[in-house]
């Protein structure tokens, strides 16, 4: 299924009450469905309050738009993203990886199975220091790139 862009957007104007950081545009991104995707973002958001003392407005809720070529050579296949991630104070697992199928936990088994229901080709964990961290999904791009204009003449 695809989530537009705008659809994305108001997603992320729907949460507000979060720290919400993003692009001046926003891509589109390929998803299970938007039950999912919801559920996921609940999830990534549980797992934030959970280590800052509920703290919901000190959450940063990030989505950027990501470019992976092949000369990048990490465990995310090439390619284009729209990346989701959570970030905040608080106890966080030291840095771990996952894909689909992969045995790998993220922060919790909810958020796990929240992130594979959604379709998420990708996600990771991070220990920023001894009071932070985030843990970020990836999902394809859904509308193909804008190509350039050509120069009139």
């Amino acid at each position: 299924m695809r989530l537009t862009a705008d659809e994305l957007a108001s997603l992320l104007r729907a949460h507000a009450y979060l720290n919400v950081q993003r692009p001046p545009t926003l891509w589109g991104l390929e998803t299970a469905g938007l039950e999912p995707f919801i559920r996921h973002l609940g999830e990534l958001i549980a797992a934030g309050l959970s280590r800052n003392g509920n703290q919901l407005a000190e959450l940063v809720l990030s989505v950027a738009n990501v470019v992976v070529t092949p000369e990048a050579g990490g465990f995310i296949p090439s390619g284009e993203y729209v990346a989701v991630s959570i970030s905040g104070a608080g106890s966080w697992p030291k840095d771990a990886r996952w894909e689909p199928g992969g045995a790998i936990r993220l922060v919790s088994d909810d958020v796990t199975s929240a992130v594979l229901a959604a379709g998420a080709r990708s996600a990771y964990c991070r220990w920023l220091g001894p009071d932070s961290g985030s843990i970020t999904t990836l999902f394809p791009r859904s509308d193909p790139p804008v190509p350039a204009p050509t120069p009139a003449g």
